[in-house]
């Protein structure tokens, strides 16, 4: 194996640069600090505070199709089942930290006279390491809560295991 070392790397018309030294490194004037395994630490937009790269990425997604049942895309999850009218369960593949992780949800709903939900559910089955259990659901007039015909999204931000 070879080893090449520079401190500035630019290309040809001088539009793109990396820069490196002190622990550091800085791409196009991004300072990039902490680089170790797991961790990536970025200078965020107005360059006086940092982030840590791993905590602001999503962990696992999932868009699920109207049918209720049908997986469209996801990343980190397994499946999904419909445990009940306008509730299902998602597995995720690699286990979250704890159980304490977050989800943000949206629907796609082309009505526009049907309330609509798409939230994570605290019981049955209540948020684990591994899994969580969510409502898509409409409410008619009567405020029954019948299956929803929307493609809904759910978004988990935390810690993996």
């Amino acid at each position: 194996m070879s080893t090449i070392k520079v401190t500035n790397i630019n290309d040809t018309s001088n539009n793109a640069s990396i820069v490196t030294g002190n622990n550091a490194f800085t791409v196009n004037g991004t300072v990039v600090t902490g680089v170790s395994a797991g961790s990536v630490t970025v200078t965020a937009e107005g360059g006086s505070t940092t982030t840590n790269l791993q905590q602001g990425l999503a962990k696992a997604w999932i868009k699920k199709a109207a049918d209720g049942a049908s997986i469209l895309d996801s990343t980190n999850v397994s499946s999904l089942t419909d445990t009940a009218t306008g509730q299902f369960s998602v597995v995720i593949n690699n286990d979250m930290g704890n159980a304490n992780y977050a989800c943000s949800s949206a629907i796609f709903n082309n009505n526009g006279t049907v309330i609509e939900t798409c939230e994570i559910r605290s019981s049955s089955p209540a948020p684990a390491t591994g899994s969580f259990g969510a409502e898509n659901a409409s409410v008619n007039s009567s405020s029954n809560r019948t299956d929803t015909d929307s493609i809904s999204s759910i978004v988990v931000h935390g810690d993996l295991a």
